[in-house]
């Protein structure tokens, strides 16, 4: 299992169909062009997410208000 982890896997689909096959309380959509594991998430606030491994990430405006409200931020 750790091999898989550390992989990168390239996949052809639209990102919102994507996440729409992804369990909703394990995966968050934060922008247009992402979606965190809640898992991974070091700390958060209302406009960004740093995540295990020291990236961080910008939370998308439309994407805001539910983000906080699944982390109640």
């Amino acid at each position: 299992m750790d091999t898989l982890r550390k992989q990168k896997i390239i996949v052809y689909a639209l990102l919102w169909a994507l996440f729409l096959l992804m369990p909703p309380m394990r995966f968050l959509r934060i922008h247009k062009s992402y979606i965190v594991n809640t898992g991974y998430i070091e700390s958060a606030t209302r406009t960004s997410v740093r995540m295990k491994g020291g990236t961080t990430l910008t939370v998308g405006e439309s994407y805001r208000a539910a983000f906080c409200e699944a982390l109640d931020i």
